[in-house]
């Protein structure tokens, strides 16, 4: 299943803001970062630094670990047998019909606590990642848990620890946030972090890059 990213707010801890600036011509610019500390008096010169580039790179090179162990995943399942060869075919567009029967089929394999009441029950797509130097894994838990329950919650159903990463857009290319284990899941549906029947990523193991922003 593919992360969906989505849209947030500035945050207090580390998500992206928007600037202008004067160049030599006198006229404006407007310089969308993303910064791991939020003060703009430490932000000038400490984007263009080698340090700087070196954290981008190593978290660029993070993300493409993920994706890359999330489509290996994907690769391997095991697909249906046909009397004739398939032709090649289009991806089919996003319905409203196509989208029901995903939520569907994730509801019929998720797991968790029955004594959870149906209107009180958060479906997640659990992508659990073990990253190491042998070769990243990945699978797919699909799970349910109450509304009120916190991400430690989550990522106890899925796996036995790890961290839990939300995709983001920034720059192009899909970057991932931790989610503190302390927050309620509809405080983090309410801030845009996850979304029901949404997909996240637990993240096993020491991997995670320090400058990984963490939303609390």
């Amino acid at each position: 299943p593919g992360i969906n990213p989505t849209k947030t707010t500035d945050q207090q801890m580390n998500l992206t803001s928007t600037r202008t600036t004067g160049n030599e011509n006198g006229t404006k610019e407007t310089d969308v970062t993303m910064h791991i500390n939020d003060s703009d008096d430490c932000q000038s010169d400490a984007d263009n630094s080698p340090l700087k580039h070196q954290q981008e790179q190593q978290l660029i090179q993070f993300t493409k670990r993920i994706n890359t162990a999330i489509s290996n995943m994907e690769s391997t399942k095991p697909s249906k047998k046909t009397s004739k060869p398939s032709k090649p075919k289009k991806m089919p567009k996003k319905t409203k019909a196509s989208e029901q029967v995903r939520k569907m089929k994730l509801k019929s394999r998720a797991t968790g606590n029955k004594r959870v009441s149906d209107a009180d029950r958060f479906y997640l797509d659990v992508v659990v990642m073990e990253l190491c130097t042998e070769g990243d894994t990945a699978r797919s838990v699909a799970c349910f848990v109450s509304r009120r329950a916190l991400v430690q919650d989550v990522i106890s159903v899925a796996a036995a620890g790890g961290e839990l990463l939300v995709g983001f857009n920034d720059s192009n290319s899909s970057r991932y946030r931790r989610v503190s284990n302390q927050l309620m899941l509809e405080d983090c549906e309410r801030q845009g972090y996850v979304q029901n029947f949404g997909s996240v990523v637990v993240l096993m193991g020491d991997s995670i890059p320090r400058e990984l922003p963490c939303l609390d």
